[in-house]
């Protein structure tokens, strides 16, 4: 019987998990008050161990940020397919990402202006980097299939004009 109600659990504890991270910021390595409080939620209402649930968020977190290294360098393996970039330009990219994503600047503790600031700051830091590897942000923008609206996730929007 406890089978019955455990497994039905952990696969709606999945499904919500990939539902709030696909939604959410996956960059944080720590979860968010929200998210902490939807995992203490969860392991309230069916009775089970908040480590474990956080242990699922933990691993759709780490599913979906695989998915998007591999969906970002399939697309800059086609981009050096097609001319676009060259070998050592999608290497920088990666790198920068990776760099991106670990020096985020924390936004909830900024004014508005502070964090207009901040992300210009970041969007000239970027512009000078991408001059430094023979890239215009535009090609960025083309080569990554963003629409203008951001280099990187939620939060990353300094690529805007």
């Amino acid at each position: 019987m406890r089978k019955k109600v455990i497994l039905p659990a952990a696969l709606g504890i999945s499904l919500i998990g990939g539902i709030l991270f696909s939604a959410m910021s996956v960059g944080a390595q720590t979860p968010s008050e929200g998210t902490q409080t939807i995992i203490q939620r969860i392991a309230q209402r069916f009775n089970l161990n908040e480590t474990d649930v956080q242990k699922v968020f933990e691993e759709q977190r780490d599913e979906h940020h695989a998915q998007m290294k591999k969906n970002l360098e399939e697309k800059l393996t086609q981009a050096v397919k097609d001319g676009k970039i060259t070998e050592v330009q999608k290497t920088a990219i990666l790198n920068k990402f990776s760099e991106i994503k670990t020096n985020k600047p924390d936004f909830k503790n900024m004014t508005p202006d502070q964090r207009k600031q901040a992300m210009d700051q970041k969007k000239t830091e970027l512009e000078n980097w991408a001059k430094e590897n023979g890239l215009s942000l535009e090609t960025l923008q083309e080569v990554l299939g963003h629409d203008g609206r951001g280099f990187g996730h939620k939060g990353m929007m300094f690529m805007q004009k």
